[in-house]
């Protein structure tokens, strides 16, 4: 890593982490299973510290590009990143707007009704965290809407020597969010949004520093080291159900995760698990953005009310994960292959803001 000025270079920028696509996979795998599958407990909680681990992750594979903007390339990042963003979320709000027709296998569509369509547009533009009202529609998208927010953030603030206090300010409003919660027993209600933009900051500038000084990094990722950063995620996340204050330590503990799987020697990594990294990491951002839709879809328990055999309560609830899975997946596919991928390919080719 080199200073010149107030820029940064990073060796290496373009190579993958394959481990990393993974992490994020089973991460987004995670919260569906939290917000769609798991019952309501309160050593469940800890499923939201996820997102700090996406913000982290996101900061520190963006980091070569941002390191790479000028003046006149960020019209280019800006169009990158609505292009990474956005082609999902097209048969997201069909389907949303369609369930609002139609009440076939759709929950709470009640919801849905009484949301008017102005709300569905802001939340497609993702501004989810400052508009509360649209969340409800699809709120997992709230980390997305954090995750725009903190894009075109840096594009303003690129990274620097004034990285750490971009993280202190993160942090105080962070602490802010949480002080006017816990004071007024507002719950994750509106000021929670305060605590979204400090996480997010938090989060992504951590990234950006770790992979900074990742650059000339020559040493082997440590699996006692990274066991160890596990086990204190787990104990966050298990400390989150108790009191939320442990959200201040989500983002800094998936640093250390991240190092420590970055760190580690990508060449040695077995085809299998490397093709199953890259699947997952290739889905993970379908199966974040889809799971909420596909889960107010009931057809795994229509699919169990009118089968011809009998399933124990066990058997159910395996056929219920399954199904939930396979939907989401297939969604997910869906929309790579319809609009994802020829929106990309549309743009790229046409798009002069794209080229050189």
């Amino acid at each position: 890593m080199s200073e010149v000025g107030n820029t940064f270079e990073i060796n290496n920028s373009k190579q993958r982490f394959v481990l990393l696509d993974g992490m994020r996979g089973i991460a987004a795998l995670g919260v569906m299973a939290y917000h769609s599958l798991l019952p309501s407990r309160w050593y469940f909680e800890g499923f939201n510290t996820f997102v700090d681990f996406f913000f982290v992750l996101s900061g520190f594979v963006l980091a070569p590009t941002l390191l790479n903007v000028s003046a006149g390339s960020t019209k280019k990042f800006i169009v990158v990143r609505l292009l990474r963003l956005f082609p999902m979320l097209i048969p997201i709000f069909i389907t949303l707007l369609i369930m609002q027709q139609l009440s076939f296998f759709a929950r709470n569509l009640h919801v849905l009704n009484q949301t008017p369509l102005v709300n569905y547009l802001g939340a497609f533009l993702l501004l989810q965290i400052f508009w509360a009202s649209t969340i409800h529609l699809n709120t997992p998208l709230w980390s997305l809407s954090a995750e725009w927010f903190i894009n075109l953030f840096s594009i303003k603030f690129r990274p620097n020597q004034k990285n750490f206090f971009i993280v202190l300010v993160g942090l105080i409003i962070e602490i802010f969010g949480l002080y006017l919660n816990h004071k007024y027993h507002l719950g994750w209600g509106v000021v929670s949004y305060l605590i979204a933009i400090g996480r997010v900051v938090v989060g992504f500038y951590l990234g950006i520093i770790l992979r900074i000084h990742f650059g000339n990094q020559t040493r082997q990722g440590s699996i006692k080291i990274f066991l160890f950063s596990l086990l204190m995620f787990l104990a966050n996340f298990l400390l989150f159900g108790y009191s939320d204050l442990f959200v201040l330590f989500a983002s800094p503990i998936c640093l250390l995760i991240v190092r420590e799987v970055a760190s580690f020697n990508q060449s040695q990594i077995p085809a299998v698990i490397r093709s199953f990294c890259i699947y997952i990491g290739r889905i993970s951002y379908g199966v974040y953005a889809w799971h909420s839709v596909t889960g107010s879809i009931a057809l795994p328990a229509f699919m169990l009310k009118y089968s011809p055999l009998t399933f124990t309560k066990f058997q159910e609830n395996v056929l219920t994960v399954v199904a939930s899975i396979l939907i989401v997946v297939i969604a997910t596919e869906i929309s790579i292959r319809l609009f994802e991928t020829p929106i990309k390919r549309i743009a790229y080719k046409h798009l002069m803001i794209l080229k050189g």
